[in-house]
């Protein structure tokens, strides 16, 4: 397990939340309050500050460098094109076909193995390779 830590950049991770223990961790200062909010709370971005609002009240105003969010998306269909209403599959066995064609570029003497989504050791091995990848590439910040 590892968690990443900020400065964040222009970059993604993937990750498989199926295997992996994920929560979204706290930014700025640990001594900042948390904001008492419900369900019911929304939140809106105005004059590059995000606000907090529940029932009318503000609960909590934030510089926009001061906020980081996180999406958490899962597709259920996966189209071909923009245009078309035709649903592209995306299954488990494609998306080890995606890996292999870009490993034999990235990494040509990593061997796949039987069964890739059990095999911690390929696991780790390419984690590591984007996550390398992904940082050598990323804009830097400042």
């Amino acid at each position: 397990m590892m968690t990443e830590h900020p400065p964040f950049s222009n970059v993604a991770i993937v990750a498989d939340n199926d295997r992996m223990y994920h929560r979204i961790g706290r930014i700025g200062r640990p001594d900042d309050p948390t904001p008492r909010i419900s369900a019911a709370a929304r939140i809106g971005y105005r004059d590059a500050v995000w606000s907090i609002t529940e029932n009318g009240d503000v609960r909590g105003r934030y510089d926009r460098d001061r906020v980081r969010l996180s999406v958490l998306w899962k597709a259920e269909a996966v189209f071909v094109d923009s245009r078309s209403t035709r649903r592209g599959e995306l299954s488990t066995e494609h998306i080890v076909e995606i890996f292999q064609r870009d490993l034999l570029v990235r990494a040509p003497d990593l061997a796949m193995p039987p069964n890739p989504l059990r095999d911690d050791a390929w696991i780790a091995s390419i984690y590591k390779i984007y996550t390398a990848s992904s940082r050598a590439s990323a804009p830097s910040v400042g």
